[in-house]
């Protein structure tokens, strides 16, 4: 198990995430994040807020940011089903 980071990248800057998760793998560790995206994404329809052009940066122990997940992304990936 290694420990991931899943930063939110917004418009006005980076939240960072202080604690981490365990994921087995980098592929773990993105379906994680894309699994938050989808969390958050609809929170925010059912509240009636926008959804931005937010994303999920998934980095590592020393901050180097493996992945992306862009929540435009997942959205359009939905309407496509």
């Amino acid at each position: 198990m290694a420990t991931f980071y899943f930063h939110i990248r917004h418009t006005g800057g980076l939240v960072k995430d202080p604690d981490g998760s365990e994921c087995v793998n980098l592929v773990a560790a993105i379906a994680e994040a894309r699994k938050d995206v989808r969390a958050i994404v609809s929170d925010r329809i059912r509240a009636g807020s926008k959804v931005e052009p937010w994303s999920i940066e998934v980095a590592n122990l020393n901050g180097s940011k493996l992945a992306e997940v862009r929540f435009h992304d997942i959205v359009r990936e939905c309407l496509e089903s």
